[in-house]
């Protein structure tokens, strides 16, 4: 039974003085909730305390008596999850607006080291970047700084190359440059001046490429640089350095007298790298010799061997045969063993 219908059934009000009511409209037993209720009975009429002395007195302290806005239970457990869902949304993270002059004194270094100078974390200050539509010009410039070096120790190379190479091999504390041109005819062709050939029998042996443009060619032969040892300046994109690098174009006749030897080992005496000998030959259209020789030593080698083993095999084999055998026991020696008694004796040999 609700307590408000018992209420209703009373005609109590929590906040009323005490209530005299008809026993015809009152109910004849005491209400269930408050056990110890007293009634002051009367022949006709039941007078009532009020509600909080008839509560104290049965010592129950219902939840409605100490709230005076009761609800129901699933109702209060339904406002509670709503009031922490909006507490939930409600609650934001901290947002660090930082402008671009703030983060400008930090695009000396690295997203990571900025952050932990401002004292956010490194999405707080990509967030910003995207934010104001900046990317962090830390790696540019130090890509940039990068291809500066590369590039000084690139043109400081080529200038230490021109400089030994202008200078003769006689000249104290010069760098003497390696023997690049071993034949007799590239040796007497580096004696000549480095003006451009007449004909085509006086062609360097090391030369510019075809694809130079005549500005590359005019430095190629200026009287500075030495005859054979061209500077090639190769041009990429905007982004890429200028790279600088010695061009040497050998010929077959400059190549020959290699051809003994392994590409590795003729690379090193005539002073260049391996990747350039290679070069060389699929520009000339040859196969470097070196490889197939020594296979073709290597078989010979092989196939005397070979023979050697089956000479030695066959005399063994002849002088293990014995000479007191007759043609009767060599005759007797390929037939079955089953026939062997009877061929030995009508042959007429012992066994």
């Amino acid at each position: 039974m609700d307590i408000d219908t018992v209420m209703r059934s009373l005609s109590i009000s929590p906040r009323s003085a005490p209530v005299s009511v008809d026993l015809k409209m009152a109910p004849l037993s005491p209400p269930p909730f408050v056990p110890a209720l007293r009634f002051q009975l009367s022949p006709q009429k039941v007078s009532l305390p009020p509600l909080a002395v008839a509560i104290r007195a049965a010592s129950v302290t219902p939840r409605f008596a100490l709230d005076k806005s009761y609800k129901d239970s699933t109702t209060t457990s339904r406002v509670a999850r709503r009031i922490l869902q909006d507490e939930r949304n409600a609650k934001s993270r901290l947002v660090f607006d930082f402008s671009v002059e703030e983060m400008a004194q930090f695009y000396h270094l690295p997203q990571r080291v900025a952050a932990k100078c401002l004292g956010v974390a490194v999405i707080t200050v990509k967030r910003n970047c995207k934010r104001r539509g900046i990317k962090w010009p830390y790696r540019a410039e130090k890509l940039k700084y990068i291809q500066r070096t590369k590039a000084l120790k690139l043109s400081r190379y080529c200038r230490n190359a021109r400089t030994s190479a202008g200078s003769g091999p006689g000249s104290s504390g010069a760098k003497m440059t390696p023997m690049l041109l071993l034949s007799e005819a590239a040796r007497a062709f580096s004696r000549l001046p480095t003006s451009p050939p007449s004909s085509p029998q006086l062609s360097p042996a090391v030369n510019a490429p075809k694809s130079a443009s005549p500005k590359k060619a005019k430095i190629a032969r200026r009287p500075k640089r030495s005859a054979g040892v061209t500077r090639v300046i190769l041009r990429g994109s905007a982004k890429r350095t200028r790279k600088c690098r010695v061009v040497f174009n050998f010929v077959v006749e400059d190549l020959a007298p290699f051809f003994h030897m392994p590409q590795r080992q003729a690379a090193k005496l005539l002073g260049v790298a391996p990747i350039t000998i290679k070069r060389a030959c699929k520009r000339c259209g040859i196969r470097w010799p070196y490889r197939d020789a020594k296979l073709k030593v290597i078989q010979d080698v092989r196939m005397r061997e070979r023979a050697a083993i089956h000479c030695d095999n066959a005399s063994s084999a002849s002088e293990e045969t014995m000479p007191s055998t007759s043609s009767a026991a060599l005759a007797f020696a390929r037939l079955p063993y089953l026939c062997m008694e009877e061929n030995v004796a009508r042959a007429g040999c012992r066994v």
